[in-house]
């Protein structure tokens, strides 16, 4: 860190604006509901700038449950909350299973290793992670998860068995991997062994595999969410989901898990690195879509004058290619200039600004002007009242001699 901007925010961007690596991943996290529009415009901006270049970043969701505006080592909470570098739909947000041996370790463990240093028998069931005091342990220690207050939930998510619980907003995590300190994972760092637990365990897991899926398909794959979402309809499902557990922690009533496609407090539950890697770009495409809107319903200028208006288009799903956009129903005499045209959305050129232009002769009125958006087979619109004004005529005094004002 410096005198003036945090070292993540630093490392983050630099990163980014360096296109250094097509897999980021990153165990820091910000109450969402204390960051402010400006670093959550930062962090929206950046993460949406990565995937237009082929970059997948998958951040940690938290280790405090559902309250994300703490730490898990504090004992109470207050208020739910998630971690705001993860709730933008631009990054994938990892959450914490544990394994839920029951009792039976020597069902799934080996008591040696084997030449690879692997010691699990198979799979080994899970359950949402939390030991936190809620649940028998300490702290707040669970999987960070719950709905952002400020990201409407994306049409990737939307539908899905579980994401309604959001309220039409964000839902976070996306997915999870193991993170409990019971089977902790080990780190080799400056020549010495470390266990470490907790979602900061588990983003970088996932890296891993994604790491593997940019390995098989040759290229970055960008904002990893819309395929992972598709996967639910893969012939074969990379994903383990939950079947119990929940988030709550002392002081915050957190999400249950109970077997749906997903949950609030592991997404659509762990993943099956070697079924994720052969399935990726298996499952069923999302319908692409497209939204206009203006930010102004009406506009005024004088004949001779302009106005300007901002229009957005809203792309998802598979929606691919350049925006064309046209503008029709001007009264006479006035024209329409656009700042971008066509627009680029999969580089996050999603807005412009079209400005219009009154000749002196332009009709007095107000004319219905239509803006319309066309790409990917698609088209919207937007409907904006255009109001041009007579100039007003300016009158001039001039003295007579000898007499009173008279008017010309």
């Amino acid at each position: 860190s410096t005198a003036t901007s945090d070292g993540v925010d630093l490392a983050s961007a630099y990163v980014v604006n360096h296109a250094l690596a097509p897999v980021v991943s990153v165990s820091y996290g910000s109450c969402e509901a204390e960051m402010g529009a400006t670093e959550l415009a930062f962090y929206q901006s950046l993460w949406e700038q990565a995937a237009s270049q082929g970059m997948s970043v998958l951040v940690a969701s938290g280790d405090a449950g559902a309250a994300g505006c703490n730490s898990g080592w504090i004992e109470t909470s207050t208020e739910p909350a998630v971690n705001g570098l993860c709730s933008s739909p631009y990054s994938t947000c990892v959450g914490g299973t544990e394994f839920d041996e029951g009792g039976n370790a020597g069902q799934y463990w080996s008591a040696t290793n084997s030449p690879s240093q692997g010691s699990a028998l198979g799979y080994i069931p899970e359950e949402v992670w939390n030991e936190s005091g809620a649940n028998g342990g300490v702290g707040l220690w669970a999987s960070g998860g719950g709905a952002s207050q400020v990201y409407a939930q994306p049409v990737w998510q939307q539908g899905v068995d579980g994401t309604g619980a959001a309220n039409g907003m964000r839902a976070v995590p996306d997915v999870a991997m193991t993170a409990a300190a019971h089977d902790g994972t080990i780190i080799y760092e400056n020549a010495s062994y470390w266990i470490v637990s907790g979602t900061s365990a588990a983003a970088p897991s996932l890296a891993g595999v994604m790491a593997l899926v940019v390995e098989k398909r040759g290229t970055g794959q960008g904002n990893a969410n819309p395929e992972l979402y598709s996967l639910l309809s893969a012939p074969a499902s990379p994903f383990h989901s939950t079947p119990a557990g929940n988030n709550s922690v002392p002081g915050v009533q957190g999400f249950s898990a109970g077997g749906a496609e997903y949950n609030l407090a592991t997404g659509l539950g762990s993943v099956d690195g070697a079924v994720l890697v052969n399935e990726w770009g298996n499952g069923a495409a999302l319908p692409p879509t497209l939204g206009l809107s203006a930010a102004a319903s009406q506009v005024v200028m004088v004949q001779g004058g302009s106005a300007q208006v901002r229009v957005t288009a809203a792309t998802g799903g598979s929606f691919a290619g350049n925006l064309t956009l046209a503008v029709t129903g001007l009264p006479g005499n006035v024209t329409a200039q656009w700042s971008a045209n066509p627009l680029r959305p999969e580089a996050g050129a999603n807005a412009a600004v079209l400005t219009l232009k009154a000749g002196p002769l332009a009709r007095a009125g107000t004319a219905q002007v239509t803006v319309t958006a066309a790409g990917d087979g698609l088209t919207a619109t937007a409907q904006i009242a255009v109001e041009v004004q007579a100039e007003r005529l300016r009158v001039r005094l001039f003295p007579l001699p000898g007499g009173p004002l008279k008017m010309w």
